[in-house]
């Protein structure tokens, strides 16, 4: 049953940041819109209301994972799924160069119209430097997929 709560924490994770992706997306795209003018069929007032709806939808959604997260963080199950010291590694990789330098590469790639596809585009320089596992399945590209092994899959897992 642990294996339930992992995967209720993954899906949740990843629904906080599709709903900050979003968010990040209108923004950009907002910014754009102001940027070119470009006509709109839309009257003003029918542009505002959109968003508000969006963003309405948005803060529900993330209010809901927010319970789900912490009805999940009082399960007692959850201690024994993650590592003593799954905290301070977030908090040190959080706090790193790297991860610093990466957030503002991204935030300036944004800033300058680049859109960011890793890694569902071709890896560049910087991708090969800030992938941590890069399988390579023959001798010239490495694979984006992650490869897990028995090892690694917990005896009681439930399929």
């Amino acid at each position: 049953m642990r294996a339930h709560g992992a995967v209720e924490v993954a899906k949740t994770v990843i629904e906080v940041a599709d709903v900050a992706w979003m968010a990040l997306e209108k923004t950009h795209h907002h910014q754009h819109e102001h940027e070119h003018q470009e006509q709109n069929t839309a009257t003003p007032d029918e542009e505002l209301e959109s968003l508000r709806s969006e963003n309405w939808r948005l803060k529900n959604l993330l209010g809901q994972n927010l319970k789900l997260l912490q009805n999940l963080s009082e399960s007692p199950s959850l201690s024994h799924d993650c590592p003593p010291d799954l905290y301070a590694r977030l908090v040190a990789t959080v706090d790193s160069e790297h991860f610093l330098a990466r957030l503002e590469s991204l935030q300036q790639a944004l800033v300058n119209g680049i859109s960011y596809e890793f890694p569902f585009k071709e890896a560049t320089d910087a991708d090969m430097r800030s992938a941590e596992i890069l399988i390579k399945v023959d001798g010239e590209e490495p694979s984006w997929r992650v490869w897990v092994i028995d090892e690694m899959v917990p005896s009681n897992v439930e399929e």
